[in-house]
């Protein structure tokens, strides 16, 4: 009887995955194929393809969804960096889903400071409303009994602060300066 040596399996293996990669890449070619329109043709009978993109940020938890059409079909899932930005997750009601995580704030919690009156002292929060989780500070010095009837009123409302995310924290201390008479 003759023996079997353990390098022939690696070779079988090989062959084995081989075969398997080719008859992969024929039925992918052959599902490619069929969808493409063929010289001389138009844009496909199916129309544009449009495509769900959710991007989750890390640091204030918000979720960003949005339906985009993809030119030509295609997406471009790199960054200028080369690492992936977004990633195929499903499909949603027909439409291929991307997503992406994000370690950073949305563009509402990085742009936008609200100025406003806590528990009698001036507070700066981080984004457009008064949530808990995104109070920035407190400025004890800016309290409320010493301030003009006009800011008080102002400061209750409170004072929305848009920019650039680098730059909004000085505006906010530029504002602060003439709070008190």
């Amino acid at each position: 009887m003759k023996r079997f040596r353990p390098d022939a399996w690696w070779k079988a293996i090989g062959v084995l995955a081989l075969v398997t990669a080719v008859l992969a890449g024929i039925t992918c070619y052959a599902l490619v194929s069929r969808r493409r329109p063929q010289a001389g043709e138009g844009a496909s009978p199916e129309g544009p393809v449009r495509a769900v993109f959710e991007t989750r940020y890390l640091l204030c938890g918000c979720v960003a969804v949005e339906e985009r059409e993809l030119e030509g079909g295609k997406i471009d899932v790199s960054s200028p960096s080369g690492t992936p930005a977004w990633q195929l997750a499903s499909a949603r009601e027909g439409r291929p889903c991307f997503f992406r995580v994000v370690d950073d704030y949305c563009p509402e919690h990085s742009r936008f400071r609200l100025i406003t009156l806590k528990d009698g002292v001036v507070a700066v929060y981080r984004g457009k409303r008064v949530v808990g989780g995104f109070l920035l500070k407190t400025y004890p010095e800016l309290q409320e009994r010493l301030m003009t009837s006009d800011t008080r009123q102002v400061l209750t409302t409170g004072v929305l602060v848009e920019g650039d995310p680098r730059e909004v924290d000085q505006t906010v201390k530029l504002y602060l300066e003439g709070i008190i008479d």
